[in-house]
């Protein structure tokens, strides 16, 4: 597989790569215990500026997973603190799980502006449709996000046959991929080529 070399690829083509911001809340804010609060900072990169795009239909775009933070333990009060630590700024607005109390938290700290992602019926296979249209790379550091997208898969019956209509296994963390999801919000990606039964 060939290498990538984000560094040189984002200075030189900075303006035509969207950064995005998305960010998944813990079923229990606050509790140790509870499912993790995450959040990853991605770049979301088009076909027809990869090195090895030969035209229409050639290559996928990117999306490039670049930083991510994961904390179980976060109060209310410091949610912000999670956009931050993966290089949000005041400018910058973090695409949300629809918890408007959580939201309006994150905007009270005056550091991010946090607005929830597209949701309704349908949008949790249209987020992963998007995904899947791309080629997805994550930074060696975001070890959280590399585990959860390994490891996701279709839910399957107990004979183990994936079950149609197709969802993800929620048995499988998917906290990172549920924020690039919704960092994904609102971007004209494309779908996913195929209907098959491979996962990300």
């Amino acid at each position: 597989e060939q290498y990538v070399d984000f560094d040189v690829f984002l200075a030189a083509d900075l303006h035509r790569i969207v950064t995005r911001y998305g960010m998944d809340f813990s079923l229990s804010v606050g509790s140790i215990n509870a499912d993790p609060n995450a959040c990853v900072r991605l770049h979301f990169i088009p076909a027809e500026i990869r090195p090895d795009y030969l035209g229409h239909g050639s290559v996928k775009p990117i999306v490039y997973i670049a930083s991510e933070s994961v904390a179980n333990d976060v109060g209310t009060d410091q949610l912000h603190t999670l956009p931050i630590d993966v290089g949000a700024r005041e400018a910058d607005t973090v695409y949300c799980d629809h918890q408007t109390i959580l939201i309006d938290a994150i905007n009270h700290a005056g550091v991010v502006n946090a607005e929830p992602a597209e949701k309704g019926a349908g949008s949790i296979m249209a987020g992963i449709s998007k995904l899947q249209s791309c080629d997805i790379y994550i930074a060696p550091d975001c070890t959280v996000a590399i585990d959860e997208f390994t490891n996701l898969k279709w839910e399957t019956d107990r004979h183990g046959r994936i079950k149609r209509p197709l969802r993800p296994d929620p048995k499988c963390d998917d906290h990172t991929v549920d924020g690039a999801r919704y960092a994904l919000s609102g971007l004209q990606v494309g779908t996913s080529r195929t209907e098959g039964v491979t996962m990300l």
